[in-house]
């Protein structure tokens, strides 16, 4: 979608007057600048308009970014941290319930049950490469 300023831009007949001979007065000479002159002010508007929506839909773009960084499905936890997630493989392969590690580290026994089945099937997993080899 264009701008109205830059649809209303005017190409600039840039032809300058000759060095010399026929056309090639002061006054031709002043008569160019000043065309030239006038084209370089609408163009640096339209590019201050420019840049103005640019930075406008920059700050739009940050915004909605940060945003769905923050956004989270409703009643969702965020993850459990990988330094938890150890602790309770390690109460697990200790022997202790998975009600006792639950209640110990603020999750549900279900959030425990989840651990101990991805980590029961990484040790299969592991003694199976080792089997093959």
């Amino acid at each position: 979608m264009k701008h109205k300023a830059v649809e209303s831009l005017v190409p600039l007949d840039a032809e300058r007057p000759p060095l010399s001979g026929r056309g090639s007065t002061r006054d031709a000479w002043r008569a160019w600048a000043v065309r030239v002159s006038i084209a370089n002010r609408e163009l640096a508007e339209c590019i201050d308009l420019q840049v103005a929506a640019i930075a406008e839909r920059d700050a739009e773009i940050a915004y909605l970014k940060s945003k769905l960084r923050d956004r989270q499905p409703k009643g969702s936890k965020s993850p459990l941290p990988q330094t938890s997630i150890d602790r309770i493989e390690f109460d697990l392969r200790h022997g202790n319930s998975t009600r006792s590690i639950g209640k110990r580290y603020g999750v549900s026994a279900m959030t425990v049950q989840r651990i101990k089945k991805r980590m029961e099937a990484r040790e299969a997993e592991s003694v199976t490469l080792a089997d093959d080899t």
